[in-house]
């Protein structure tokens, strides 16, 4: 599962030297490895949610770990700078902090998209169901929880509409492929710029089965590939 090999790879990282920006500079190293630890768990949180069905939530989490990773990457550039402003509470705002590191793109791609879980959003209230319009027939299937409406058309006529809530199966395979590589795209990517680029020889670095189930999952769905922070950086695979 790609949430665990994330929280594998930032548990490496907490075993091991910060990343050069970071070292020889204690308090900077203490919130390097502390935000880390953040990471760690909003992971677990997140494998949690994911075996649970429990999507909505999951997104709002996956959020905070893009907030979290995105600051670390942004105190790199300017350590005493941007170190003492976050000590002070004064960081730039989440745009700001994403055009400093290179991803602009991820304010409306990703983080306001996820924000649509933290808050009250339309857009997502009516997630997890289905709708079904019946012009064939003046009853739908009547199901348990499903509720249903007679909707007048133009034309004056009344159309049954039937919602009904989605199978778990059905959830999963709509919310899953994206949690699980949108939590290991952060992760890859925001340890890729603080280690400097380096790849296949860092402690934390994942695996070749891991690498090559990420791949297969942008691979075999271009419109997440789109979506992710590493394939528009330069790799090795």
């Amino acid at each position: 599962m790609l949430i665990e090999s994330a929280k594998v790879m930032l548990a490496t990282c907490c075993e091991s030297d910060p990343p050069s920006p970071f070292t020889n500079k204690f308090r900077f190293e203490i919130i390097f490895y502390r935000v880390v630890e953040m990471q760690i768990e909003q992971c677990e949180a997140l494998i949690h949610l994911r075996k649970l069905g429990l999507f909505r939530p999951a997104y709002a989490v996956l959020r905070s770990l893009l907030e979290n990773m995105t600051t670390l990457v942004w105190i790199s550039k300017d350590v005493n700078r941007y170190g003492n402003l976050f000590e002070k509470g004064k960081q730039p705002n989440m745009r700001s902090r994403l055009e400093r590191i290179g991803w602009q793109e991820e304010y409306e791609r990703t983080f306001s998209y996820l924000s649509g879980f933290v808050h009250t959003a339309i857009e997502h209230v009516e997630d997890y169901r289905d709708y079904a319009l019946s012009e064939g027939a003046l009853f739908p299937e009547i199901v348990p929880d499903a509720e249903y409406y007679a909707i007048q058309t133009d034309e004056g006529q009344l159309v049954p509409l039937a919602i009904k809530p989605m199978p778990p199966e059905k959830i999963s395979s709509l919310y899953a492929p994206y949690l699980e590589a949108k939590t290991f795209d952060i992760a890859i990517s925001g340890l890729w710029k603080l280690y400097k680029g380096v790849e296949g020889q860092a402690s934390w670095w994942p695996s070749d089965d891991t690498l090559s189930t990420f791949s297969m999952i942008c691979r075999n769905n271009k419109e997440l590939a789109g979506k992710m922070l590493w394939e528009s950086q330069p790799r090795l695979f």
